[in-house]
This record gives structure tokens, sequence and C-alpha cells, in this order.
């Protein structure tokens, strides 16, 4: 398929149905996020935790969709003068983003049409921070959308990137060329959505395709819209989508100038996390490599990434008491604070590891006090001052656990001490 003929199929596919389907009245009750757009991890990985208050962040949602990453950084960063730009090839889709955005009363938005492609010729200028929620793996030439994307970042800036698992996604394929047999794309989309829905209602228990049943069904649920025909044509029947294994990856931010930072779920991707103690030897693409084999089931990869020539930010010891603890995951509606008032099990992991963790006294004492500001050691010296000094030999051990398992999760991150003379790197 040719660049043109992918990008207008793409359009087309994302005009009828927009994906996610959202209603914008659903602004009002909930806001939908992902560890892509959460914003005290971006900071945390690319910055160290400084660039917030340093003010003027430009933000790029590029192949926005309905806008669920750009309306989730907007209402994270409202009233610090951020300018963010939602780009999308569907007009359909940026009517949906941009009505949610009014609900919300989120003005800081430009919604631009256009794609990754066009980049170089919109003019939209350099951002700290570009986030890609799903469009790389829908691109004819991924390799030079990863080029624009690399060249219209400022030096320090980053990439939140997620793309298809091909191990994963196995089952998802074999759907799709099911259906590519059975209702070929010359057929009407309500032909092909009939299609999907007699094929998936008929497949033997015993097929392969079947362990994958709980995840499709839940993404027909939350994303598909009333009937779920959004999220059924964006799993089986989108034009043009491709998958990616870690070494692929790699690779391909390799060929673009650009360097892995980080996968949001750490832990995720280190084979210790599935009983394979003995590989710590390798370097990291070889244990990522070797970690997405041992999971099987990763569909898709969430990551960060920066210019090969981007300094990294200082990065703080667990031990180190003046750095600052932070939640990497905004909670706008206050359930982890419910969950520790209430001493309840949180939830650590991700990537098919997800368990609950239940603190222990002390540990719900040190998680209660972490509020992204307070470093590490006023944290503990608050323990001790209540509880004494033994205690806070015990909470300064805790702390080590919390910092390993909700850490590697991706949830909790600790930041250097703050520079008061540090500043973002300017636009190059």
């Amino acid at each position: 398929m040719s660049e043109q003929a992918g990008r207008e199929a793409v359009r087309a596919h994302y005009e009828e149905l927009p994906y996610p389907a959202r209603d914008p009245e659903d602004e009002r009750r909930r806001l939908v996020q992902d560890s892509l757009s959460e914003f005290a991890l971006v900071d945390h990985l690319f910055w160290g935790g400084r660039r917030l208050d340093a003010g003027g962040l430009r933000v790029l949602d590029a192949g926005c969709g309905t806008g669920d990453a750009a309306i989730s950084l907007a209402e994270q960063l409202r009233g610090r003068g951020a300018e963010i730009v939602a780009l999308d090839l569907s007009a359909a889709s940026l009517t949906v983003a941009a009505a949610r955005a009014r609900v919300r009363g989120l003005a800081g938005i430009e919604f631009a049409a256009g794609g990754i492609e066009d980049l170089p010729s919109l003019g939209l200028g350099e951002f700290d921070y570009i986030v890609l929620p799903g469009v790389l793996h829908h691109l004819t030439s991924p390799e030079q959308g990863l080029r624009r994307l690399a060249g219209a970042l400022v030096p320090d800036g980053g990439l939140g990137i997620r793309v298809y698992g091909r191990y994963g996604r196995a089952g998802v394929s074999q759907l799709r060329e099911m259906l590519r047999i059975l209702a070929p794309p010359g057929e009407s989309t309500a032909a092909r959505l009939s299609a999907a829905r007699r094929l998936l209602g008929r497949l033997r228990p015993e097929h392969p395709a079947r362990a994958y049943a709980g995840e499709w069904e839940r993404e027909l649920r939350e994303n598909g819209g009333p009937d779920g025909s959004a999220a059924l044509a964006d799993l089986f029947l989108h034009p043009l989508e491709r998958s990616y294994t870690v070494p692929e990856l790699y690779a391909r931010l390799g060929d673009a100038g650009l360097r892995l930072t980080a996968f949001d779920a750490p832990a995720a991707y280190e084979p210790s996390s599935y009983g394979v103690p003995d590989a710590e030897h390798l370097a990291p693409a070889e244990r990522h490599a070797l970690a997405e084999l041992l999971n099987g089931r990763m569909e898709h990869h969430r990551l960060f990434a920066q210019r090969a020539s981007a300094s990294s930010p200082p990065r703080a010891r667990a031990d180190d008491e003046s750095a600052v603890p932070a939640w990497s995951r905004h909670d706008p509606e206050g359930e982890r604070d419910r969950l520790l008032a209430a001493g309840a099990d949180l939830a650590a992991g991700a990537g098919g590891l997800s368990r609950p963790l239940r603190p222990s006294a002390l540990g719900l004492e040190i998680l209660r006090r972490i509020d992204g500001r307070r470093p590490l050691g006023a944290i503990l010296d608050g323990i001790g001052a209540a509880a004494g000094t033994e205690a806070r030999g015990r909470a300064r051990r805790e702390w080590e656990r919390l910092h390993r398992e909700l850490g590697g999760s991706g949830d909790l991150v600790l930041n250097p001490s703050p520079d008061p003379e540090w500043r973002p790197a300017p636009p190059g």
C-alpha cells in the first residue's frame, strides 16, 4: 500500500468510526487516563521532576483520535500556561475531542488537522513532550514518522509511545486474517462488522485466539461505543496495522536517532519478574527481549524515548533521603487516598503481573505522607518523631520494599533533590 493510499484508508476508517468512542458528556463524571499521559511520570523520566514548575510547556498529541491523551494532559496542566496541540487526520475524531474539551472548560488545546508526515509543513514548532497513544502502528512508514517526531522535539524533550506487541497480539492477528478472507475490505463496514460478530460468536472454545477473549470483550465494552462497533473495527478491521517485538522497537528507535528511556512498567520487562534471576549480566535490550518472551502476552508496549544526543536527568538512589518521592499516577477522584486511609490493598504491577500490595502499618504511614514535595528524609523523620527512633529505622527498610514494588510497576517515582538553578534546554 502506498503512503498516500494508506493515509487515506486510515483517515476514512476513523471518519466513519471515530476511536475510541467517547460521549463528551461523560467528561462530567470521569477522566480517561493512560500511563503515557501521566505527566508526573513524564516529568520524572525526562527532567527529574523539575519541568512542571519551570512553565512554558509545549505538548503534542500526535494522532490524538477522540482526545484521551490531550484531555488528560490538559486537565493535569490546567492553569500552568501549557500549550497543547492535538493533531489528527480525522475531522470526525477532532470534533469529538473538541467537544470533550468544551465540556471540561479546557481552553488551552489547539486542534489541528493533519498527520505526522505533515509535521515539517504545519509550522507547529518544537515540543517538550510528544505522545503517540496509538498511531505509530498505523503508519505506512513508521521509520519516517519517528524521524519526523524526533525532529519536532526540543533537545531535552521526550516521546511517549504505545504500539502493538507481536506476541501478545497473535490471537487478534489470526482473527484479522480470518476476516480478511471472510469479509474483504471491499465490502461495506456494516457487512464486515456483522461478519466479525458472527465469527467471534462461533469461534471454537479450544481455538488459541479464545485466550484473548477477555481482552477484546473489555475493549469493546470500554472503547467501542453503545454497540462496540468502533472498537470492533479498530481491533479486527483496521486497514493498516503492524505489531512489534522489543528488538524491533530498539531498532526503529535507533534508526530515528532515538533511545529508549524506560518502559511504563519497568518490572514487566525484567526477567527476574518471571522467576529467571540469572539474566542480570545481559545488556538492557537483551533483558527486555527475554522478558517479553517470558511474559508471552504483552498486547501493547508503552515506552518513553528521547533523542540519542539528549542528556539524561540525574537519578536518585532509593537510599537518598534528600530525594522526593512522588506518585506517578494522577488521582483526580482521590481513590488512592481513600484506599490508604482505609488501609486497603493497592494494585502493583503491570504487563500481566498485576497483584495486590498490602503495605504494613509503617508502609501506610510512609505512603500517606508522599505529596511530591516532601523529601524522603522528612517523611522518615516525621515517623520517627511520632513513634521513636527504632520506628524510623524500620520505616527506612519498609520504604526500600515499597520503592521496589511500586517503582517497578511505574506507580511511584523518586526525584532528585530540587535544583533551584535548573532550567529546561532552549529550543534547538
